[in-house]
């Protein structure tokens, strides 16, 4: 009995904490969440939002900068965003600012999840799983999409 009682508490944290992201992970699932809630919450974080389609699910947001260094624009990053069935896939292209008349889009990399802690993968990142967490869906994973 006192065996199966330390095994359970050891396992809570994996039931409290859910799923932890993987390296290489490149989506974020939120489940119980609808368009609408998603897109208040985006502009409720000063996100601007470039297209959307209710229609489709779809939203596109207008590039944003991150950063805590005095360089407030450093990392900008574009959320790519599609709700379907209650359920919310986030994705992320970012793109290091060093000039800032820099406009190319062409140039943004693919948000993945990445170990070190200071690179600007695991930075970007963070952020996009901060803005995941905040809309409060019942379930949150880390996918390889």
């Amino acid at each position: 009995m006192k065996y199966f009682l330390y095994l359970l508490i050891l396992s809570c944290p994996k039931f409290v904490y859910g799923q932890v992201p993987i390296k290489g992970n490149n989506a974020i699932v939120v489940s119980g969440v609808t368009f609408s809630q998603v897109k208040e919450s985006l502009l409720g974080a000063g996100i601007f939002i470039s297209e959307q389609s209710a229609e489709d699910g779809t939203i596109i947001t207008k590039r944003k900068g991150y950063c805590e260094c005095p360089n407030k624009e450093f990392y900008q990053l574009i959320y790519f965003i599609r709700i379907k069935d209650s359920v919310a896939i986030i994705r992320g292209r970012f793109n290091v600012i060093l000039n800032p008349s820099d406009n190319d889009e062409n140039n943004f990399l693919e948000v993945l999840y990445w170990k070190a802690k200071n690179s600007g993968y695991h930075y970007v990142f963070g952020v996009m799983d901060a803005f995941a967490q905040s809309l409060k869906g019942t379930k949150l994973e880390y996918k390889t999409l």
